[in-house]
């Protein structure tokens, strides 16, 4: 398996945008791959590309201008002649709902925060489900807090105000 995150060209812009449940001129995304028969039920190996959307609990498709121009972005920094969208046998949208479902506020992991009754201790979301037992839940989903970016967001944070203080 292969994991990537690919972040935006102005971070504080997309954490901005995310807070005012805006859609942000770029995002932050999620590349995964798995080859075949490992971790999905299929012959053929499998990338799942999730774009960070705003907690406004709006779909989106293939066709939404925010979609294509982050999918051609990504495909750029990935340097391929095709596009990820052109190069898709079949796809699946996870809508809003589904997220919302397991606690991501208007259903996108970033973004508002859960009341206080939804978070820590009070915040027990099965990490997987029966229904789906390929799937397997993580990040703010799952546990309080954001996931590794989160952590790593953490990390930057932490190290610019120490380098601050040294100077």
């Amino acid at each position: 398996m292969t994991h990537s995150v690919m972040m935006p060209d102005r971070p504080a812009q997309l954490f901005a945008d995310l807070g005012k449940r805006a859609v942000p001129s770029q995002t932050m995304a999620f590349l995964n791959y798995y080859r075949a028969n490992t971790i999905y039920p299929n012959d053929k190996p499998v990338a799942a590309l999730l774009l960070t959307a705003p907690p406004n609990g709006m779909s989106a498709s293939l066709d939404d201008e925010f979609v294509r121009s982050e999918s051609r972005r990504f495909s750029d920094m990935l340097g391929l002649d095709r596009g990820i969208v052109e190069r898709m046998t079949d796809y699946t949208i996870l809508d809003p709902g589904y997220f919302a479902g397991f606690g991501a506020v208007g259903g996108a992991l970033y973004g508002a925060p859960a009341p206080w009754w939804r978070s820590g201790p009070f915040h027990t979301p099965g990490y997987s489900s029966p229904l789906t037992p390929w799937l397997w839940r993580v990040g703010s989903s799952v546990h309080p807090g954001g996931g590794i970016p989160a952590v790593l967001g953490g990390v930057l944070i932490a190290t610019r105000r120490m380098l601050r203080k040294i100077r």
